[in-house]
């Protein structure tokens, strides 16, 4: 008999039944789990781009032409929970629609594209002056997000705007203020695997990652696009400036830039030059170094920070 055919035994059967139980496992070590409030951008991954408050413009059931404004009330996956402008507290009429399949607009959409914007009936019925209701509730209220709704990402999760091949530019994590363009290789629940423009060498980030920019973010800010210190030796300057040239006139799949619009900004700091701070030591990641702020580039970043000599 050889080592394939030999039968399973009872252990291995016990191996597959046994399931390994957190509860437990807390207990009997006396460990204490993270909180599920230290993985918010877990939460964020799982969400479609679209929440509760949102408002975009749906057609009515029997009128086809015609279109209002409907409030998001809740999403599930693929699925929302609308309500129409009008409606109040009323949930009897709520109802649900698919992203995909549903003719779904961003708001302005019906006038910009030559269709009729009037409440159905049943609301029509319940106000005096529907145009004037509907020009008091116009201002400070936000959008579905066009790219959510419309085009080829109409339906996609966020997470699934960063599919392989897809351009990005990567900022240094050395250097704020200079960037690279990078392409997803592989996208695993978020976790992408990045490969440096003109070089086989790779990182691996989230895709919520703040230091991950949509195509054009460099130029937009007034960045330098460099090679990253690690790879800048791979090749010379003039094959650097050939690789970057060719990235730029590559059409490619680019992650649209409404995806990074809906990001939070960084928060403004209080940083001045010559403020003495605490600063991972870049040789030795581990550790922390006491370091001095040597010039400011802007509100939300330090352009340089040098370690102290010991």
């Amino acid at each position: 008999m050889n080592l394939q055919e030999q039968p399973a035994t009872d252990a291995d059967f016990n191996l597959e039944e046994a399931e390994f139980n957190w509860e437990e496992y807390l207990e009997e070590t006396g460990c204490i789990a993270a909180p599920h409030s230290f993985f918010k951008h877990v939460d964020t991954s799982l969400k479609n781009g679209l929440s509760p408050g949102m408002r975009l413009e749906v057609p009515h059931g029997t009128e086809s032409q015609v279109y209002w404004i409907a409030n998001i009330i809740t999403t599930c996956g693929k699925l929302l929970l609308l309500r129409y402008l009008g409606c109040g507290e009323d949930r009897s009429a709520d109802f649900w629609c698919d992203m995909v399949t549903s003719d779904l607009h961003p708001l302005g959409w019906a006038q910009q594209n030559g269709k009729s914007l009037r409440p159905p009936e049943g609301i029509r019925e319940k106000l005096q002056n529907w145009e004037e209701f509907l020009a008091e509730n116009s201002t400070g209220v936000s959008s579905a997000p066009a790219h959510l709704l419309e085009g080829p990402h109409r339906g996609k999760d966020p997470l699934d705007l960063f599919g392989p091949g897809s351009k990005l530019e990567l900022q240094h994590c050395r250097d704020s203020i200079v960037a690279w363009p990078v392409r997803v290789l592989e996208n695993t629940g978020g976790r992408l695997q990045l490969q440096y423009e003109g070089v086989s060498d790779c990182v691996w980030l989230f895709y919520l990652h703040p230091s991950l920019h949509q195509v054009g973010w460099a130029a937009q800010h007034k960045y330098d696009m460099q090679p990253p210190q690690a790879i800048s030796h791979l090749k010379s300057e003039e094959e650097w400036k050939e690789i970057l040239t060719k990235w730029e006139t590559d059409p490619g799949d680019c992650v649209p830039a409404e995806f990074f619009q809906e990001q939070l900004p960084l928060p403004v700091h209080s940083f001045l030059a010559g403020m003495k701070v605490e600063a991972l030591d870049p040789s030795n990641p581990s550790c922390f170094m006491p370091a001095t702020v040597t010039k400011v580039f802007s509100e939300q970043y330090l352009e340089n920070c040098n370690i102290d000599d010991s």
